[in-house]
């Protein structure tokens, strides 16, 4: 899809959502489960239930951490094929555009998987200089464009939003 009729579609679907309310949670239905992954999460519900509304206590947590973790990641594992299901149908021209939208996202969750994977490393005295650093720059609220140096004009761009921002 050309970017002036992307322009364009987005408009479109911005103005016809203008008046749409966005509030509260987006739930998965469980029907789209299976029957496995049903009872997993409603064990992991009858657990956090039970101590509603805090959180469970650790040791009951640590006790259930590999049902904790595979609910997590059923969930997470629906919402990204969502995600990648719907962003190509909604915004997308033809499959060209869709193996560049899956080539992107999918490098995108390897490179931010692998990040967090390092961050977990950080002691707690590393996390807070790295805080401490990005406060007193200003970088705290800031979301820069990170190089990636297809184009003179993405290098401009992400240059300007380091500097500018």
């Amino acid at each position: 899809m050309k970017p002036d009729k992307m322009d364009e579609k987005l408009k479109r679907l911005a103005e016809s959502m203008k008046d749409f309310p966005i509030e509260g949670t987006t739930k998965i239905d469980p029907n789209c489960l299976t029957e496995r992954e049903r009872k997993l999460v409603r064990k992991v519900d009858e657990i956090q239930e039970k101590y509603a509304p805090n959180l469970p206590p650790l040791d009951v947590l640590h006790e259930n951490r590999e049902l904790f973790i595979k609910a997590s990641e059923i969930v997470v594992r629906r919402v990204l094929d969502l995600f990648v299901t719907v962003m190509p149908k909604a915004f997308l021209g033809d499959e060209i555009e869709e193996w560049y939208f899956k080539l992107h996202f999918y490098n995108f969750m390897k490179d931010w998987i692998d990040c967090i994977n390092n961050v977990q490393k950080w002691t707690e005295e590393d996390r807070e200089e790295w805080k401490k650093d990005m406060k007193e720059s200003g970088m705290i609220n800031m979301i820069p464009r990170l190089p990636h140096g297809w184009s003179e004009e993405d290098k401009q761009e992400s240059v300007d939003t380091l500097l500018y921002s």
